[in-house]
């Protein structure tokens, strides 16, 4: 895990979801933020690093409606931040980091448990 930070800025940015609904959801406030920016060694050893939030938020069209927002994202290794958008893509992969992995099937088991909408 580096210092560094991937969601400076996010609040008041806006969530699209496209299905079931659509809904649109504003960010209000970042409540956390952890990575696991892996080093060029480990990215080339096959390790994948990401970025993670989590922020409260509000549904654009009724702002009463509220709820918590977790963000997961890949992330260069460290250290390639100032290349080129086309060498920080050749970077990306279809494969998860275990944290997101870890979250979706975290979240897979409760959707089954409790499939209520």
């Amino acid at each position: 895990m580096t210092d560094n930070t991937f969601f400076e800025n996010w609040e008041g940015r806006q969530v699209h979801f496209p299905w079931d609904g659509p809904s649109t959801w504003t960010l209000t406030r970042l409540i956390s933020e952890k990575n696991s920016q892996v080093h060029a060694r480990d990215y080339y050893n096959g390790t994948i690093g990401g970025a993670y939030a989590t922020f409260l938020c509000h549904n654009f069209v009724d702002s009463t409606q509220r709820g918590v927002m977790k963000i997961f994202k890949q992330v260069p290794f460290e250290g390639s931040e100032n290349a080129t958008i086309q060498q920080r893509g050749a970077q990306a992969s279809q494969e998860l980091d275990y944290f997101i992995t870890s979250q979706l099937r975290a979240l897979n088991t409760l959707t089954q448990i409790s499939p209520t909408r």
